[in-house]
């Protein structure tokens, strides 16, 4: 119960390498209502520009891709660096403004912007996985990638961000301008500012509508759904058990405090006899005490035992701990010594309050 609980404490505090509160994605999809893909980014970029102007919104952007709702990899080649690497990168098309939308931190170079057009030369960001797997310690930017058949400057590198599941850790990834690629179909805009998630969502859909009234807008939702969809099947599962290794706890800790409890009780002639030799109660107490926790110990230990060798088992269940997790057994060792301690001590004091001549007469 310690150990899927904390595994799932671990899983909702990890780094996903963006902000998801606060932020909003819309689903476009322009390719079904424009003649050419100019057209269709004219569009975009008209909407972009007007959901930035409103009050309340202090960044937007587009992108084909969100993470964690779909991925695709690319075929990447550098001269020179690549011929001995098998990479293929997650890609995501872009517009200027996503990193910010998405709360990305840019590490190194320049963003994408307005100025990175059709005619212009062709730029590209990269993550800093993509960095550290093709430039080790080096500066990737002013560095030539390619892929698809076309070449990009690359003038950036932000922070790799997970892209399948917040388990999985993050893998490389480079950005394109939407601005200088045809290969995108329907896109996400991504919105955050100071306003709620219905008035980021108001904004978005006036603009859209704006624009042309014609464009589907087929889905909205929060980046926090998005992760949120992710860790459904991980939190049922998790919470299944929880619920499963609580039940099993308490039985053990009822069963232990029953076993030691009837046993101190079937003793009750010998303790009368002890009192009667004169032992105190102070010791018999102890001396029962001792007993139960003996008794305990050696079921620790069997349990500990089981643990080692089960623990592979358990740790694909687990994340951010150990399944060989030092608090959790702490924990249980704690609470099982504690149902040993008080089972031994409560028969002892009602054994001790009849008085040893009845105790000794007593057939146990």
């Amino acid at each position: 119960s310690t150990l899927t609980g904390r595994s799932l404490l671990h899983l909702l505090e990890t780094d996903l390498g963006y902000e998801p509160s606060g932020r909003i994605a819309m689903r476009i999809d322009p390719t079904v209502r424009f003649a050419s893909p100019e057209e269709g980014r004219r569009y975009l970029t008209d909407v972009l520009d007007q959901v930035r102007a409103t009050p309340g919104v202090t960044a937007a952007g587009l992108t084909d891709v969100l993470p964690m709702a779909f991925n695709r990899r690319w075929g990447f080649d550098v001269e020179g660096r690549t011929e001995n690497l098998d990479i293929f990168p997650f890609v995501r098309i872009v517009t200027e403004g996503y990193v910010d939308a998405m709360g990305l931190e840019l590490l190194r170079g320049r963003d994408l912007t307005a100025a990175d057009g059709p005619s212009d030369p062709r730029v590209a960001l990269i993550n800093e996985e993509l960095a550290r797997l093709v430039w080790g310690d080096g500066d990737p930017i002013g560095e030539v990638m390619r892929t698809s058949g076309s070449e990009y400057e690359i003038v950036g590198v932000v922070r790799s961000t997970r892209h399948l599941s917040v388990d999985q850790p993050p893998g490389p990834e480079f950005f394109l301008p939407m601005r200088q690629t045809r290969d995108f179909g329907a896109i996400h805009m991504v919105v955050t500012g100071g306003r709620t998630l219905a008035d980021l969502t108001a904004i978005a859909r006036a603009a859209v509508t704006a624009n042309s009234a014609n464009v589907p807008v087929d889905q909205v939702v929060s980046l926090e759904e998005v992760v949120g969809r992710t860790l459904a099947p991980t939190r049922l599962l998790v919470t299944i058990l929880t619920g499963f290794a609580a039940v099993a706890l308490l039985l053990a800790a009822l069963g232990l405090y029953g076993v030691i409890a009837y046993a101190v009780t079937r003793r009750e002639r010998e303790i009368g006899i002890r009192v009667a030799l004169g032992a105190t109660s102070r010791r018999i107490e102890l001396s029962l005490l001792r007993e139960a926790l003996a008794m305990t110990a050696v079921g620790l230990g069997t349990g500990l035992l089981l643990v080692l060798l089960a623990g592979g088992a358990m740790q694909s269940l687990l994340f951010g701990i150990s399944a060989i997790d030092p608090l959790s057994m702490a924990f249980v060792a704690t609470l099982l010594v504690a149902v040993a301690a008080i089972a031994s001590w409560l028969p002892a004091r009602r054994v001790l309050r009849i008085d040893p001549l009845a105790a000794v007469k007593s057939e146990g």
